[in-house]
C-alpha cells in the first residue's frame, strides 16, 4: 500500500465532506508536491462549475489520481451514490496483468473506478432507459452491478475462447463487442454495460438491451461518452424522507 492511500480511502469513504480534502492537501503540501493544490481547487471548482482552473492544473497530474480523487464529471469518486458490495482492494499491477491478458487498455478513468471501489451495486432512484429512438421506460429502484477486477477478468478469458468460432456458430461476436469490457450488468436494466476500449468507441459506455444486439455489425447508440459520465446519469437513491 502507498503513503497516499490510506488519505485516498478516507476522501472514498466520505465524498461529501471537505476534512479528509484538505487533510491530504495538507500533508501533499508539506512535501511540496502539486496535488494538494489540484484537491483545493478540485472541492471549490466542483461547487461552482468552473472547471477550467482544476482541470489546468491537473493536467500535469497522474491521470489515475485525478480520476480517483475527483467527482464526476471529471472523475470517479462519487458522492451522490452509494456502492456496496465492492471486491478486495486492487492495484495497478493487478490491472496490467488483465490489460495483458486482453490486449487492451483501459481508459484511465475506468481503472481509478476498480482501484476505488473495484466493482459494487448501485442502488439508484427513479430511472428512464431509452430502449429505441424516442422510446423512454420508467425503472423504479433499479440496481446496477458493475464487475469486478476478477469479473472482467473471466470475460476476457471466454473471449479468448468465442472469438475463434466461426460466423455460423451462435456464439460469433462482432468486432464492437470483442473491443469492449464487460464491466457491469443492470438488474431490471439492459443486459450488459459494456466500455469501449478501441477506435471511436474507446472510453463510451454502450449498453446491449438484448442478446440479439450482439448478432448485429450495426454500431450501438452510446450510452455515455465516458465512464465517469456513466455514473453522473445514475441518480441517487431516494430514501422515503426525501
Amino acid at each position: 500500500m502507498s503513503e497516499d492511500e490510506p488519505f485516498i480511502r478516507a476522501i472514498l469513504d466520505h465524498p461529501g465532506d471537505d476534512l479528509p480534502r484538505l487533510v491530504y492537501a495538507d500533508w501533499l503540501e508539506e512535501r511540496g508536491d502539486p496535488r494538494g493544490l489540484y484537491l483545493r481547487f478540485e472541492r471549490v471548482a466542483t461547487r461552482s462549475g468552473d472547471l477550467t482552473k482544476m482541470l489546468e492544473i491537473g493536467a500535469d497530474l497522474d491521470p489515475v489520481w485525478v480520476a480517483r480523487v475527483s467527482l464526476p464529471p471529471v472523475g470517479v469518486c462519487c458522492d451522490h451514490l452509494k456502492i456496496t458490495g465492492c471486491g478486495p482492494p486492487v492495484t495497478s499491477t493487478d490491472i496490467d496483468k488483465v490489460e495483458l491478458l486482453a490486449g487492451l487498455e483501459f481508459p484511465h478513468t475506468y481503472k481509478a473506478f476498480l482501484m476505488n471501489y473495484n466493482g459494487g451495486k448501485v442502488a439508484t432512484s427513479h430511472y428512464e432507459i431509452e430502449k429505441s429512438e424516442g422510446e423512454y421506460v420508467p425503472v423504479w429502484e433499479a440496481e446496477w452491478t458493475l464487475n469486478s477486477l476478477l469479473e472482467v477478468g473471466e470475460h476476457f478469458k471466454w473471449l479468448n475462447t468465442a472469438v475463434n468460432l466461426s460466423e455460423e456458430d451462435e456464439f460469433y461476436l462482432p468486432a464492437w463487442y470483442r473491443e469492449s469490457a464487460l464491466i457491469g450488468r443492470g438488474l431490471d436494466l439492459p443486459d450488459e454495460i459494456l466500455l469501449g476500449l478501441d477506435g471511436v468507441r474507446r472510453g463510451r459506455i454502450d449498453i446491449v438491451y438484448n442478446l440479439g444486439d450482439l448478432h448485429t455489425t450495426a454500431p450501438l447508440k452510446p450510452h455515455a461518452t465516458t465512464f465517469p459520465g456513466f455514473l453522473s446519469t445514475l441518480p441517487a437513491k431516494r430514501t422515503y424522507s426525501e
